[in-house]
């Protein structure tokens, strides 16, 4: 009977093998690594964006469902209602985003869903919504009144007044 020789040099990868492949997956990880931190960084944005536009739109809707004035009262990272208008609770931003107002920190709502602010000259209030440490693109929200039609752009703080251009 004739028997078959096996040869022991096929019996898996060697160090200078597996060394070669985890230092090209660290190369290509060190390429991913930032885009994975932008999009982290705009998911934060666009959450809170998405909170302070709901908060809105749900006080707007309860002015008009229970006949009465509704207060919204937005601080750096809490969005609060003094006469029960948010039925889900006060609203806080994701950590590490804030918000600021361009023209006072009080939108009102009345009975129709009509909308006043805390300056009654005032057409529009800016709501900016951006990162705490200044990375990424800042997201704004834009409440028009007589109507508090909402309407969200790119935050641009540095204009005079505060722009919310379309994004």
């Amino acid at each position: 009977m004739l028997l078959l020789k096996t040869s022991k040099t096929n019996q898996g990868f060697t160090l200078i093998e597996v060394l070669i492949v985890l230092f090209i997956f660290g190369i290509l990880s060190s390429f991913a690594a930032p885009s994975f931190l932008a999009m982290k960084e705009r998911s934060q944005v666009n959450d809170a964006l998405n909170t302070v536009q709901g908060a809105l739109r749900e006080a707007q809707t309860e002015a008009i469902r229970k006949s009465k004035n509704c207060n919204i009262t937005l601080s750096a990272t809490t969005i609060t209602s003094s006469n029960g208008c948010l039925i889900t609770g006060d609203r806080t931003l994701p950590p590490g985003v804030v918000m600021a107002a361009s023209n006072g920190n009080t939108i009102n709502y009345g009975i129709r869903g009509n909308t006043t602010f805390t300056n009654p000259t005032l057409t529009t209030q800016t709501i900016g919504v951006y990162l705490s440490n200044g990375a990424g693109k800042q997201k704004c929200l834009q409440v028009s009144s007589p109507l508090g039609i909402i309407r969200t752009g790119i935050y641009d703080p540095t204009t005079n007044p505060v722009s919310c251009n379309k994004a």
